[in-house]
């Protein structure tokens, strides 16, 4: 019962926060605003599956780990090859959190909400169930290592 509640939560927020996202320009940076920090992360795909030029990585990246009230997120970006280092630049707040997506229907254009199916994670490295704050100073780039498998799916 929780485990779908969270899945059903994690779902809107996800669908609202990508929707939001893609009504503005540069996934949701606001142009103005001046170089700031730089997240990289190394995103490892363990699930089922290959991620290729047709079913891509998709990271999100939010200034709340409350995803579940509909924030736009900060930054965004996608990736076609596993274990790659992909960098979000011109974050403009600390901390922040990551969510990603696996396209495995090779369908997702990361400007909608994600199929029903496809695999997806917020980064929680510290403690199961709670988000991962990730601190970045201004001027500086934060790394982070994001391994996230199948077993959530987006209903």
């Amino acid at each position: 019962m929780k485990q779908a509640r969270i899945a059903a939560v994690f779902t809107l927020a996800l669908f609202t926060a990508v929707f939001c996202c893609s009504q503005t320009s540069a996934w949701g940076q606001d142009q103005a605003a001046p170089a700031g920090r730089i997240l990289k992360v190394t995103v490892k795909y363990t699930g089922a599956g290959a991620v290729d030029d047709t079913h891509k990585l998709y990271l999100f990246v939010f200034d709340t780990p409350d995803i579940q009230s509909g924030p736009m997120p900060i930054g965004a970006s996608s990736t076609n090859k596993n274990e790659s280092v992909v960098s979000i630049e011109n974050l403009s707040v600390s901390p922040v959190y990551v969510a990603a997506v696996f396209d495995s229907n090779g369908t997702y254009d990361g400007m909608s909400a994600p199929p029903s199916g496809s695999p997806a994670a917020m980064y929680m490295k510290e403690q199961p169930g709670i988000a991962t704050a990730i601190k970045i100073e201004p001027g500086q780039t934060g790394e982070i290592e994001f391994v996230f498998d199948d077993s959530f799916r987006m209903p």
